[in-house]
């Protein structure tokens, strides 16, 4: 079995997520491990950068369309999952924080808060 390695930077793939522990990267790793020829995914911290191996096998997947695959999955997640920062001022207890985390939890399309 012959294994290449391509290293991506999360953010050109995933460029709303600030965060290599988001679960939009953990989607990404798993659909781009669904397709032939692709061995493992994995992050890797790198020059203090958190950055996507994948191994695949170059008899069955072409370099090109490695990368191919890891930017329209990349394009597709970012289509389907929405990341938003709300800033909210004027809170002045635990209790207030929870309060909202717990609307906001309950909305509809919201999947962590």
């Amino acid at each position: 079995m012959s294994e290449h390695t391509v290293k991506l930077d999360i953010p050109l793939l995933l460029p709303q997520v600030k965060d290599a522990r988001d679960q939009c990267v953990q989607r990404l790793q798993k659909r781009i491990s669904e397709h032939r020829g692709f061995h493992k995914t994995h992050i890797k911290q790198q020059d203090g950068k958190a950055v996507l191996c994948l191994h695949y096998d170059p008899n069955l997947i072409s370099l090109d369309k490695v990368r191919r695959i890891a930017e329209e999955t990349g394009a597709e997640i970012s289509r389907q999952y929405a990341h938003e920062i709300l800033r909210v001022t004027g809170m002045d207890c635990a209790d207030c924080a929870g309060s909202i985390e717990h609307i906001l939890k309950h909305q509809t399309g919201v999947i962590s808060v």
